[in-house]
């Protein structure tokens, strides 16, 4: 399945824990960005990253894994490619058309 992960910030994290969960997100990143197409950051904080996942249980490892998670808000959202996308909206219309 493929989903978008989307951070946005929620709550401060303590400041002198910044310096430790931003070494951590590295290390996240370092871990994960390969599996990620694309794995942006936002300039006033969170991101958003693509990611194929097998199973919902690999997805909830991926996000208790990312340090900011408690301090975030995580939506996650399946995604399709456009071509799958429209091939759906064509057939739905041609079944509610009779």
């Amino acid at each position: 399945m493929r989903v978008a992960i989307i951070y946005k910030p929620r709550n401060l994290a303590p400041p002198e824990a910044v310096p430790v969960l931003i070494e951590r997100l590295r290390g996240w990143v370092d871990q994960h960005a390969s599996s990620f197409s694309p794995l942006e950051f936002f300039p006033g904080g969170g991101g958003i990253g693509i990611i194929d996942v097998d199973s919902s249980s690999d997805l909830h490892k991926i996000v208790a894994a990312n340090p900011f998670t408690p301090y975030s808000d995580v939506e996650i959202r399946p995604v399709l490619d456009p071509g799958t996308a429209f091939e759906n909206l064509r057939e739905a219309m041609a079944a509610a058309a009779g």
